[in-house]
């Protein structure tokens, strides 16, 4: 019996604390729900974009490069300034896309500007056109893991 009575004595403090641990909690864990409902596509998007991105920027590298002699992989004729846009739009576009304050980031940033430079200089062999493109390929998957991670696990 005596039990019963301090339950009886406790339960309106303890409905009252319940009720403020709701109102506190409640809209928080709330928040945190729809950010992430918010946040995910928006990161999913990014990860295609950048994959896309990528994607067009080493075809398009590789496709200038077969069959061009000049020893540049621009080379002089009527198609040289729509491909000089195109690869200085998608260099530009992908730097802008990612943190300069992330690591894998950075060196993303690096390669493609490097592969930028050597587009408009002319490779000193063509072999190290064909390595950067794969240090590319190898980094941006590392950078798409990464966030696909991030997006599966939920975190923000």
């Amino acid at each position: 019996m005596e039990h019963l009575d301090v339950l009886k004595e406790a339960t309106p403090f303890l409905t009252v604390v319940v009720a403020l641990v709701a109102v506190f909690l409640g809209p928080t864990l709330a928040a945190r729900a729809a950010r992430r409902q918010i946040v995910a596509p928006m990161r999913q998007i990014w990860i295609n974009t950048v994959r896309d991105s990528v994607a067009e920027l080493l075809s398009t590298v590789y496709s200038i490069t077969i069959g061009n002699d000049s020893g540049s992989i621009l080379y002089e004729g009527v198609e040289d300034n729509e491909l000089h846009r195109k690869l200085l739009y998608l260099e530009q576009k992908l730097v802008l896309m990612l943190n300069p304050n992330e690591e894998l980031h950075q060196t993303l940033i690096e390669s493609v500007d490097q592969l930028g430079r050597i587009a408009y200089s002319g490779p000193d062999d063509a072999d190290d056109v064909g390595a950067l493109m794969g240090d590319i390929r190898r980094t941006t998957q590392n950078i798409l893991k990464a966030e696909w991670v991030r997006v599966k696990e939920g975190g923000l």
